[in-house]
């Protein structure tokens, strides 16, 4: 391996960059290694601890999470590793594994956002039948179908579809760890892995954002208050109700109902129009009443329409977040590795440059996903505040057990 006591190798001459340089890209990784393992641990603690975010519709972020994880653990040193040096120091086999995991995490975390931009689709389009229609069975057939489909794609150089993906330089006696060069499984990987589940996400997304810009700019008119007659109400109690049709997105963006909320308000009655039985009160005072009930309700009503336009242009910014990120992070070294397999045109820095921004996205994920989420966000506040107790603590016990 390494003979840092020769005169003639150092640990300087190993690598392939120079040492402020080398400096430079290990910081970078490692602060990119921190993120994705702290916040994809972050996501899957909060999912399993906290009663709010235990559902369904969670299992998709979960799963995304335990791919990013995953990722960070096991690719990203080898990767360090790899371009630190310049060449791969940990023999055949584990090149071969490494490839084929790396293809299978990148692959299963683009495709559990496919599955994500599918499952808000339903939720925010068609909000009633999705939610009696996906059940935990099928939540969970929709996450191993992701894994299943990832697989497939990572396999078969395994089984010889792919040139050697280690390659020997006799002359220098280096080994290079690189992705398969054979055109056939290029084009299969690149289009299972990236094209069709961006062709996915781009189409629903889009018909996403369509909806909620048509219901941000819905006009909400309060209808005219029905007052009930009922004899059996006893002196002064009288339900006013007011229809209005609104759109209300939850704060995770997750799901968008359409449905028809009554607003009811209390408002003293003695008409006797109601019952001939009771007395009738002051008939000012009863108009006064009934001014102040028409007030509270359609103030009320512009407030619900306010925060249910406010609630859709935002989930609009999360689209475009989410949809950015992804395109900005994939979409060069997706099509920077046609461009090196087909005409061997492209600058080998650059090519890494982008080689390692597809790794960001697994970064930005967790990121992405929960800090739009008000209960993601107390989660975490909980969790790194418990973690912060404790070491407040094991601090304090340290130094008392030094002092006695």
């Amino acid at each position: 391996m390494l003979n840092i006591t020769d005169k003639n190798y150092s640990f300087v001459n190993e690598l392939a960059y120079r040492p402020l340089e080398a400096t430079l890209i290990s910081l970078s990784v490692i602060l990119l290694l921190v993120l994705i393992v702290a916040g994809n641990s972050l996501v899957l603690i909060a999912i399993s601890t906290d009663y709010r975010l235990k559902n369904i519709q969670n299992w998709f972020l979960g799963s995304l999470a335990i791919a990013d994880l995953l990722l960070g653990i096991l690719i990203l040193p080898f990767s360090l590793f790899n371009e630190i040096f310049g060449r791969w120091i940990f023999g055949r086999l584990l090149c071969s594994l490494w490839l084929a995991i790396d293809v299978l995490l990148c692959t299963a975390s683009i495709m559990h956002l496919c599955l994500i931009s599918i499952d808000r689709y339903y939720s925010i389009v068609r909000p009633i039948q999705y939610k009696t229609s996906r059940t935990p069975n099928r939540v969970l057939a929709m996450i191993i179908a992701a894994w299943i489909i990832s697989g497939l794609i990572c396999l078969p150089p395994l089984f010889g579809w792919s040139s050697h993906s280690l390659n020997f330089s006799i002359s220098s006696n280096e080994q290079k760890c690189e992705l398969t060069q054979n055109r056939a499984y290029v084009l299969y990987s690149s289009i299972g892995s990236f094209y069709i589940p961006l062709l996915i996400i781009i189409i629903v997304y889009l018909q996403v954002f369509i909806e909620a810009k048509r219901r941000a700019n819905r006009k909400y008119v309060v209808k005219k208050p029905e007052v009930k007659k009922n004899p059996e109400l006893f002196r002064k109690k009288e339900v006013v109700e007011v229809d209005i049709e609104y759109t209300e997105i939850q704060q995770n963006c997750n799901c968008n109902q359409v449905d028809s909320e009554a607003i009811s308000c209390i408002v003293d009655d003695d008409d006797p129009s109601v019952t001939n039985n009771q007395e009738p009160l002051n008939s000012q005072k009863h108009r006064i009443d009934r001014i102040q009930s028409k007030n509270i309700i359609s103030k009320l009503a512009i407030r619900k329409s306010k925060l249910i336009r406010y609630r859709e242009r935002r989930t609009i910014v999360v689209l475009g977040v989410v949809v950015g990120a992804f395109i900005v992070c994939w979409l060069p070294f997706f099509t920077s590795y046609l461009i090196v397999i087909f005409c061997k045109c492209m600058n080998e820095h650059l090519f890494g440059f982008f080689f390692w921004l597809g790794y960001c996205n697994s970064g930005l994920n967790p990121i992405i996903y929960t800090v739009y989420n008000r209960d993601f966000r107390k989660a975490f506040q909980r969790i790194l505040s418990m973690i912060m107790c404790s070491n407040k603590y094991d601090s304090r016990r340290m130094i008392k057990n030094f002092n006695l």
